[in-house]
């Protein structure tokens, strides 16, 4: 119910994603990193837009395919894109850019394979003060008795909160007319520690979480689950998450 909860507010920037980098019916549309469950592919396709989801794990290629045949999905590594130049009409990353190890090739690429005048769009995480769920994590880890420094790629995860990077690498990358905004979001789980087994078991803040040993796994769960009680509204849980979204146009001519 948990990891469906923060599916569910994962997708809600999607419209706002779509928006921003121009989806509509018939545009050829490039969803890199779109996952196992493809969510803004879907969203994509829904508009009548001509979608291809490309994702480095053959695996979530696989189960993509399966639970969506009317779409494209394709395996392929974000840095080196096995498609022609100036294919598609827009490029969409949900979510992707937090986990690839060279960000900046990955939007060199996207600006190969778009159309002169189309656009980009992807969203990552607000900053942990503001994607609170992120934040309460990391303010227990960073009190933990257990002196293991918080590690540099993890801080990293959050490197597109900052505006002013948003904007950089996609000027760095070509691109013309940045914006970045950031999109409300709320996360429903259906309890504290639903919400801080999910945190735990996570990819990036959990890594940090799960390197603490489980001699502290009871400590960090107190401390996540007794801050998070602060966000319950009516006997619910309405944790803000909100994410950056960043977008900006491939020039006419260069």
């Amino acid at each position: 119910m948990t990891a469906s909860s923060f599916g569910e507010t994962m997708g809600t920037s999607i419209g706002s994603l779509l928006d921003a980098a121009g989806v509509k019916a018939g545009t050829g549309t490039l969803d890199v990193a779109c996952g196992r469950f493809a969510r803004a592919s879907l969203a994509a396709a829904a508009r009548g837009a001509e979608v291809t989801g490309l994702d480095i794990s053959q695996e979530n290629v696989d189960l993509a395919k399966e639970a969506h045949a009317g779409i494209t999905f394709i395996q392929g590594n974000a840095a080196s894109l096995p498609l022609p130049d100036a294919k598609f009409e827009a490029v969409i990353v949900s979510y992707g850019l937090l986990h690839f190890s060279d960000p900046e090739q990955a939007l060199t690429e996207a600006w190969r394979v778009l159309r002169p005048g189309s656009r980009i769009a992807f969203t990552t995480w607000a900053a942990p003060t503001k994607a609170r769920g992120y934040g309460i994590a990391i303010e227990a880890i960073e009190a933990c008795a257990e002196s293991i420094p918080f590690q540099a790629a993890s801080r990293a995860f959050f490197r597109f909160s900052d505006h002013q990077a948003c904007r950089g690498i996609l000027s760095n990358a070509g691109f013309e007319r940045p914006s970045v905004t950031e999109v409300h979001q709320v996360w429903t789980p259906c309890s504290e520690a639903a919400a801080f087994d999910y945190l735990y078991e996570g990819i990036i803040v959990g890594r940090e979480l799960r390197a603490r040993g489980e001699t502290n796994r009871a400590r960090l769960r107190d401390s996540v689950t007794r801050k998070l009680q602060a966000f319950r509204e009516d006997g619910r849980l309405s944790i803000p998450m909100p994410v950056v979204l960043a977008s900006a146009e491939k020039p006419l001519s260069r």
